[in-house]
């Protein structure tokens, strides 16, 4: 799929990525269920792919 944003909008996707993978990490150490933490990492590793594709479009 490809979408077309200005810089304005990549850098606030950026930035709603970078918090949300700021918070992931804290929720991974804190959930007690297995399949819960799975999840989050599952998510966290697309979001750092996501940051990488935003990356060049935000600079």
């Amino acid at each position: 799929m490809n979408i077309e944003i200005d810089r304005q909008q990549g850098e606030a996707l950026v930035d709603l990525v970078e918090r949300r993978l700021g918070n992931i990490s804290t929720e991974i150490r804190h959930t007690d269920s297995a399949r819960l933490r799975q999840d989050l990492r599952n998510e966290r590793e697309l979001l750092r792919g996501l940051r990488t594709v935003l990356t060049p479009v935000a600079a």
